[in-house]
C-alpha cells in the first residue's frame, strides 16, 4: 500500500486531535475529487513497517484522540489487508482511540465487512457527487453518509455545517507542504 499524505495532528477530519493517513489508490474516479493524484495506486510513499511504527507512536500521544483514514480509498482491495492489519494493532494497543474512515463505497457494501465495522468507530460512505457538492463538516456532497460503525446509526453532530472546519481544511491544504506535516494548531500538539 502507498501513502499519499500524512499528518501527525489535525483537527479537520474527525472529532478532536487526530493522526491523519491518506492512502493511494481509488478506482471510483469521482468527478471533482479533491485528491485526484491519490487515484494512482503507485502515488506516494510505501507504507513500510517503519511508517506503521510512526503511526502507532503518533497515535499513542496523550493529545491524540484517534486516527482518520482517507484516500484515495482505504477500502480498495489493494489497500484493505494493510488497513485492517493497522487497525487491529491500533485497537489492540489503544482501544480508547477512535478510528474514522472515509470511503466512496456505499454503506450497503461497507456493512458486509463485519471485521471492518468492529475495527472502526465512524465511517463516511458514498462517492463524491460534484452536482451535490455542499459545505459539510466531514463530507463533500449531500449524498454521503456519516455513521457509527457499531450501531449503523447516523453520526450526530450539532454543528453539521461547520465553517471553521472548512477553513481549517483549506489552510492545511495551502500550508501543509511548508510545515512538513506538522500541526497547524499549537493547542493540539506537544512542542
Amino acid at each position: 500500500m502507498k501513502v499519499s499524505g500524512y499528518s501527525n495532528c489535525t483537527l479537520a477530519n474527525g472529532e478532536g486531535a487526530r493522526v491523519e493517513l491518506y492512502v493511494s489508490g481509488c478506482s471510483l474516479h469521482c468527478k471533482g475529487c479533491f485528491s485526484k493524484e491519490a487515484w494512482d495506486f503507485n502515488y506516494g510513499v510505501e507504507f513500510t513497517p517503519e511508517f506503521e511504527e510512526k503511526v502507532l507512536k503518533d497515535i499513542s500521544e496523550k493529545y491524540c484522540d484517534g486516527i482518520s483514514i482517507l484516500g484515495g480509498d482505504p477500502l480498495e482491495k489493494e489497500n484493505l489487508p494493510t488497513i485492517k492489519k493497522l487497525l487491529r494493532k491500533i485497537k489492540e494497543k489503544y482501544p480508547e482511540k477512535t478510528v474514522w474512515l472515509w470511503t466512496g463505497r456505499k454503506k450497503s457494501e461497507v456493512i458486509q465487512d463485519k471485521e471492518l465495522l468492529a475495527l472502526t468507530d465512524v465511517i463516511k460512505s458514498g462517492a463524491f457527487v460534484e452536482k451535490l457538492k455542499c459545505n459539510g463538516k466531514y463530507f463533500g456532497s449531500s449524498n454521503q453518509e456519516i455513521w457509527y460503525s457499531k450501531t449503523l446509526a447516523p453520526y450526530e453532530d450539532k454543528d453539521k455545517f461547520n465553517e471553521h472546519a472548512i477553513k481549517t481544511v483549506v489552510v492545511e491544504k495551502v500550508e501543509r507542504s511548508s510545515l512538513k506535516n506538522e500541526c497547524l494548531d499549537d493547542q493540539c500538539c506537544s512542542a
